[in-house]
């Protein structure tokens, strides 16, 4: 199943695809000229690659969108860095919250 991403919308990776490029955890982004960024890993995958790299992945709409949405106003590094985190770590929790669920 082909995923779908809005552009410079920040998703996180709730499981991994199925040649390991993206695993569970990951956060990523489509930027505005096609290239899947992997914002907690420094990559990105050209437009091309896409399709194949993210075969078997399942993604989730994260709170860090959140925070990235008003970075404008956030003007020093600590504060947007604990802003980031603070958005990572909640999405985390819903994740493995979810996980526990399914388990059941």
């Amino acid at each position: 199943m082909k995923i779908e991403l809005e552009v410079n919308k920040r998703y996180l990776v709730t499981h991994g695809s199925d040649d390991g490029t993206f695993e569970k955890g990951d956060i990523i982004k489509l930027n505005k000229f096609g290239f899947l960024e992997c914002l907690n890993q420094s990559g990105f995958l050209a437009p091309m690659e896409i399709e194949e790299a993210t075969k078997g992945m399942k993604i989730k709409n994260t709170a860090c969108n959140l925070f990235y949405s008003f970075n404008h106003k956030i003007t020093d590094f600590d504060t947007y860095a604990k802003a980031w985190q603070s958005g990572y770590d909640t999405a985390m929790e819903e994740v493995e919250s979810e996980m526990k669920e399914g388990a059941q």
